[in-house]
């Protein structure tokens, strides 16, 4: 088989197996975004069950460090759009002053 077909097919193949779970999770079964440290616990999980079946699979790489890159973007993909509550209300309160709005408490 062409070496370049190969190779595509090879990086089309893992980053398919990385990143489908973790969209299926947040896009699908949550429908919004998961703490931080849920996100970390679930990647890690993730990242072990990939470089097991990467190993199954007789994967030649010895590092798998793609492996750590599509945990990185997973955990990113998972958190997406989480904001820390106390931040965003300080937020909401300056600009409600700067405006001279009221406060919806």
């Amino acid at each position: 088989m062409n070496p370049i077909v190969l190779f595509c097919f090879n990086m089309i193949f893992t980053w398919s197996i990385g990143l489908i779970p973790p969209c299926i999770i947040r896009y699908a079964i949550m429908r919004r975004p998961i703490s931080k440290a849920s996100g970390w616990i679930i990647v890690i999980i993730f990242l072990f069950l990939n470089l097991c079946l990467f190993i199954v699979l007789g994967s030649t790489s010895k590092s798998h460090a793609v492996l750590l890159i599509i945990m990185y973007i997973s955990q990113r993909i998972l958190t997406s759009g989480e904001y820390d509550d106390i931040s965003s209300r300080r937020f909401i309160r300056k600009f409600n002053r700067k405006f001279n709005r009221r406060e919806n408490n």
